[in-house]
């Protein structure tokens, strides 16, 4: 029996950037993927303008359809739970409207899948500095779920995702951002592989979700509790340098945004589990003046920029 071509849909997420959504629009009509069924753009806004431009597109190529996020709190997240609510191909992949693939990028991500029974494919990305947004070993490979827990994996990537795993892919929308917590879980126990070719396109200018961190920490507080509450117990097993890592944000977002008094038990119950005093060190957070550990943390962002930097321009 013949085998059925996998179908794929795109999901486009957009707020208020209609001359950017032009170009990811573009980007994905000219795949060169023959199967790709629906290209989805959900408007966080339902704005106006934003739905005449991607009606221009609609009349010129029947694929193309338009939805307003009416369902979901605003946000990145809801948004995107919005896209995979229309969902109807095998496979799907979700593209920033401020973004664009390159013309093959669906063909190579379907064909690794396919040729391997893959459940995810991802592949890199490169930035308007020519450097790539994921870090990598600088080789295609098969990945594993401690892999991206303990940091191995980390950045941007662009994803081909199993319609089969919406129910676990849906993002919370209570969170503004934190969409690795969901695809954490769903990767877990699943055939993961790594394309290390840069497929997607990813715009570096002005602020992003994924990028402000200082200034809403107020808004990253609950996602790193949310990922110690899920990922706590893995991390301890698996990498507790890396628990560490998020336990000093916790606590430095919680200190921040005024929440810290909520967090104060996890460092004495990673120190229990994990027999490392290292897990004191979030104490010493506490009576730091927020003034000074504002500046320290952006000076040890700016380290960490610069090395992931490093990383990432083979």
């Amino acid at each position: 029996m013949e085998k059925q071509p996998i179908t794929v849909d795109i999901v486009i997420p957009t707020y208020k950037r209609p001359k950017l959504l032009c170009r990811a629009i573009e980007s994905a009509v000219e795949q060169t993927y023959p199967y790709i069924l629906q290209i989805i753009v959900t408007d966080d806004a339902c704005d106006i303008e934003t739905k005449q431009i991607v009606e221009s597109y609609m009349n010129k190529d029947s694929r193309i359809c338009y939805v307003c996020n009416t369902r979901y709190k605003h946000g990145p997240a809801g948004n995107k739970d919005n896209g995979m609510d229309f969902v109807k191909s095998d496979y799907f992949l979700i593209l920033d409207d401020d973004d664009s693939l390159v013309p093959d990028a669906v063909e190579r991500l379907v064909s690794i899948a396919s040729q391997g029974n893959f459940d995810f494919v991802l592949a890199n990305c490169r930035d308007s500095n020519g450097n790539y947004t994921g870090k990598h070993c600088g080789k295609s490979e098969l990945v594993h779920y401690e892999d991206f827990l303990c940091g191995k994996f980390e950045g941007e990537y662009l994803w081909l995702y199993p319609s089969k795993a919406i129910p676990k892919l849906k993002f919370d929308d209570a969170l503004y951002g934190g969409e690795a917590i969901s695809i954490w879980e769903a990767i877990k126990g699943s055939k993961v592989f790594y394309l290390h070719l840069p497929l997607r396109k990813y715009t570096t200018q002005g602020v992003r979700v994924s990028s402000d961190y200082l200034s809403k920490s107020h808004l990253w507080f609950p996602i790193y509790l949310r990922t110690l509450d899920k990922f706590g117990d893995d991390l301890a097993t698996y990498c507790p340098r890396r628990l560490l890592y998020f336990t000093l944000l916790l606590f430095s977002y919680g200190k921040l945004s005024g929440q810290i008094k909520q967090v104060t038990k996890y460092p004495i119950k990673y120190l229990k589990k994990t027999k490392n005093f290292a897990f004191i060190l979030p104490y010493f957070v506490v009576p730091v003046p927020k003034a000074i550990l504002l500046q320290m943390w952006k000076g040890l962002r700016a380290m960490r920029a610069k090395r992931k930097q490093r990383n990432r321009i083979k």
